[in-house]
């Protein structure tokens, strides 16, 4: 047993959760974490007829993953709930169950990949001073800068953006959103129980996010992306099920990783973004 948690939430997509569970497998220091999986039951889902055959082959798929990776964390343990909890419920079930012998936990839904250095980043960060203050309630994973949302850029903008990361340093910021994201965070214990309950309501993760604003809350996000959300368009997936349209739901799409990057950072800084990076490099700012 380790003092942290990976706890990932699938459903039906057994496609994108062999690939989250591959890239946590690959990330550098796995084996420093135990790996909780919950699967979110069929009982009074509304979901249920319409996915039973995708919510079965995705159990079989993730137990055969489980079997022939059993030793890339420091335990698994996999998870099938039988109720129906829905997407929030089962985050919360999982998050939940990691605390129950963790001091901290990672969460990430089940269309996550995550970079090399990605567990690297949260267990720097988790112990962070500029998390443990009281106003900061989760880490990110992911970035708000160098995406393009889906829109195509060329290699001229990509190698442009690439080298101002490089000339700021940017794979050893950090900065300041007041919102979570609900596809991947980490938190501690302490945190966890100011939002917990409200992040595990049926629109928790959004309720959550308008607590941040009332109460003046906020996350931690590294400016270069340690992990990718790839199924916001995902045909079988919540959003697409919930809103129909691709064209309905943001597109995410992060063209600077750290991967890409040569540099292994030993501290991390707050950004204070003076040259206007986010503007220069992201949306439809290019």
């Amino acid at each position: 047993m380790t003092d942290a948690a990976i706890c990932v939430q699938v459903f039906n997509k057994a496609d994108t959760s062999v690939k989250t569970l591959a890239s946590l497998a690959a990330a550098n220091g796995a084996r420093d974490f135990d790996l909780i999986i919950t699967q979110d039951g069929l009982d009074g889902s509304r979901f249920a007829g319409k996915y039973s055959a995708e919510h079965a082959e995705t159990r079989n798929v993730v137990e055969q993953w489980i079997k022939a990776n059993s030793t890339a964390f420091s335990s698994i343990r996999f998870m099938p709930e039988t109720i129906g909890r829905g997407t929030a419920g089962t985050a919360k079930v999982a998050i939940d169950y990691g605390f129950e012998a963790h001091q901290w936990v990672i969460f990430s839904e089940d269309d996550v990949i995550y970079e090399a250095d990605a567990l690297d980043w949260f267990r720097a960060m988790i112990i962070h001073d500029n998390f443990l203050h009281d106003d900061v309630w989760a880490i990110a994973g992911e970035s708000k800068y160098f995406d393009s949302k889906g829109t195509r850029i060329s290699d001229a903008v990509a190698a442009e953006a690439k080298s101002v990361a490089e000339h700021h340093s940017l794979i050893s910021k950090f900065c300041y959103f007041n919102w979570l994201p609900s596809s991947c965070f980490a938190t501690n214990i302490r945190k966890w129980s100011s939002f917990g309950e409200t992040r595990g309501m049926a629109r928790g993760p959004k309720m959550v996010n308008d607590l941040c604003v009332q109460e003046r809350k906020k996350s931690l996000w590294p400016v270069i992306a340690r992990c990718r959300d790839v199924g916001m368009h995902h045909e079988i997936g919540y959003s697409m099920t919930i809103h129909k349209e691709a064209s309905k739901i943001p597109q995410k799409s992060n063209f600077l990783t750290s991967s890409m990057f040569k540099e292994e950072p030993d501290c991390f800084a707050n950004f204070k973004d003076e040259d206007n990076i986010y503007q220069r490099f992201t949306g439809s700012q290019r």
